[in-house]
């Protein structure tokens, strides 16, 4: 393909240019905003452990406070580590959105997709909610443990999830 001469879409950049211009006449304030915002939106991680939580300047996470309620959990698990890459929109994974506003109707009384006859979140019944199987690794879920290539969560994660489940799952 020449450089100088190709097409995206209905648009056919030539050499000579003026079509080229053209678009980039109708088009430059979108490319001025995007070649600004787009260096704004990228981080270098300093500061934050791999699930994106803060850390000291040793290293050590600073603690968020985290209590058994759908928005506690939701910003502090969901929203940092699930929804992330995995659980979001256009296609979640396992058909699991997990973004704020999505979360409750994807997981509570929702059977799981991978064992159906499991309940993904049961109210009132953690032991029995296919999302602690994924979050603790059991034996008998299918394919792995949930963050999938992250450290598991800790223990006070999951002992808030199991407490928010075994106290009702209110939205």
């Amino acid at each position: 393909m020449d450089f100088w001469n190709y097409s995206i879409g209905n648009h056919r950049f030539a050499s000579g240019g003026k079509i080229f211009r053209e678009w980039l006449r109708n088009h430059l304030i979108t490319v001025i905003i995007w070649a600004i915002a787009l260096p704004a939106c990228v981080g270098d991680g300093i500061g934050l452990n791999e699930y994106g939580e803060p850390v000291d300047s040793s290293g050590v996470a600073v603690s968020i406070p985290l209590a058994p309620t759908l928005e506690s959990i939701q910003t502090n698990i969901f929203s940092a580590v699930c929804a992330v890459k995995c659980h979001r929109s256009p296609t979640p994974k396992k058909n699991l959105n997990l973004e704020a506003g999505k979360t409750y109707e994807n997981l509570v009384d929702v059977p799981s997709v991978e064992i159906p006859s499991v309940k993904r979140v049961m109210p009132g019944d953690a032991d029995n909610s296919y999302l602690i199987w994924k979050l603790e690794g059991r034996e008998g879920i299918r394919n792995k443990r949930m963050p999938l290539n992250l450290p598991a969560l800790s223990t006070e994660k999951i002992e808030a999830i199991k407490a928010w489940i075994n106290e009702g799952a209110a939205q």
